[in-house]
């Protein structure tokens, strides 16, 4: 039965033209179902980028990124998507990340990403670091 919901959730959704586009990396179905429920009633498009491969032709606003373990192997995938959309900010997401860290913060940026929130996620709290990252303010 989970094969079944994975499957789901890994098959390419249509396209809505004139959503702005966050990609997301390293994942797995259920989390990126998640991802695209949320942030596409929020407005967003939401891709998955192909595993190991190329990203797609067009340009995301922001690129989320699932860190299984940030102290072991983190920096690999991190600079791969960060040389596939170079230029864009990346959210890191992680299990190993508390629930107290601020998305902006200390760990952002020894992690070299612009931002980071704690898995399990909240709708609340994802929301707010995508709409910072997209829509700064000062």
């Amino acid at each position: 039965m989970n094969a079944g919901i994975q499957e789901h959730h890994l098959r390419p959704t249509p396209e809505p033209t004139g959503q702005p586009l966050i990609r997301v990396a390293n994942t797995d179905g259920a989390t990126l179902g998640l991802l695209r429920e949320w942030l596409g009633a929020a407005g967003y498009r939401v891709l998955a980028d192909p595993p190991g491969g190329k990203a797609g032709q067009d340009e995301p606003l922001l690129t989320i990124v699932d860190v299984p373990f940030c102290r072991h192997g983190a920096d690999e995938v991190l600079r791969r998507i960060g040389a596939q959309h170079p230029g864009r900010p990346i959210l890191a997401m992680s299990a190993t990340f508390f629930s107290t860290v601020r998305s902006d913060g200390a760990c952002a940026r020894r992690l070299g990403v612009a931002g980071v929130v704690p898995k399990p996620i909240a709708r609340e709290k994802l929301l707010a670091a995508v709409e910072q990252l997209v829509h700064p303010t000062g």
